[in-house]
């Protein structure tokens, strides 16, 4: 089924990423103008932060959160789809997010593609103390660790999340302001909003799919699982970029899609 739903949807896809990539013919110096280009230092980090950045807030705020899915009660009162999908020729891969806040609110971010190296989310998911080294270090800290964090930086340097500058660490990773990520949000807004209706479309396929599919017992399961899966497909568009070289494949401790908000 998901083979099939990807034949279909194909097409859509290859419209969301000709979107993506003529917006950043057009726009990519406004983006700089904001300001909070640290930590990437050309133009393809930039675009694979602004790629994660928009189709996050497709999927997590302009589509997700009108389907109103409904998640089955499983075993010991959880509430969760268990699916499984089947194995193809040239299967489009996958896609992991992360959201981590500290008390303050500052936040990092992540959606690992899963064409890009190591995932970020299996390194720091679980970590909160990895996590706040991060934002000390993004809000200037870099004296005063303890061994247990000095090691750690040690290996963050290793994996290419910080540098060092003489004494001075610094994050490779973008870190912006709420006031900016609300800019570059604001920038990127009728364009999330033309991808979301496409993404609607994808949704309305795959759900067609798995309700074609699936046994009449299950059939409710399976209009609320079409949305679930759109998740999964926003990896789709990115193949398409990287494969027209809108977008290029990063160096093996490159981290192009984490980035920080501080409160």
């Amino acid at each position: 089924m998901t083979e099939e739903i990807n034949e279909k949807t194909m097409s859509v896809h290859r419209e969301i990423a000709k979107i993506i990539g003529d917006f950043f013919s057009e726009r990519l110096g406004d983006i700089k103008a904001i300001g909070f280009y640290r930590g990437v230092e050309n133009d393809n980090m930039l675009k694979w932060l602004v790629t994660h950045i928009a189709l996050g807030e497709v999927l997590m705020v302009k589509c997700t959160k009108e389907l109103n899915i409904v998640f089955p009660q499983k075993h010991a009162g959880m509430e969760a789809f268990v699916y499984g999908t089947e194995n193809f020729p040239n299967q489009p891969g996958g896609v992991m997010t992360l959201g981590r806040h500290n008390p303050n609110g500052d936040l990092i971010r992540i959606m690992d593609f899963s064409i890009n190296n190591q995932p970020d989310c299996l390194y720091l998911d679980r970590y909160p103390h990895r996590v706040n080294i991060l934002f000390d270090i993004a809000k200037g800290k870099s004296a005063g660790f303890d061994e247990i964090d000095t090691n750690e930086i040690a290996e963050f340097i290793k994996r290419g999340f910080i540098r060092k500058n003489g004494d001075e660490l610094k994050l490779n990773i973008p870190t912006m302001t709420n006031e900016q990520y609300n800019k570059l949000k604001n920038m990127l807004d009728d364009m999330t909003t033309v991808i979301a209706e496409k993404t609607r479309e994808t949704i309305n396929i795959a759900t067609d799919v798995l309700v074609q599919h699936a046994p009449v017992s299950l059939k409710k399961d399976a209009e609320n699982l079409g949305g679930v899966t759109s998740a999964f497909s926003a990896v789709i568009p990115v193949n398409i970029m990287v494969d027209n070289g809108v977008l290029q494949q990063v160096a093996e401790n490159a981290h192009p899609t984490t980035f920080i908000m501080l409160a």
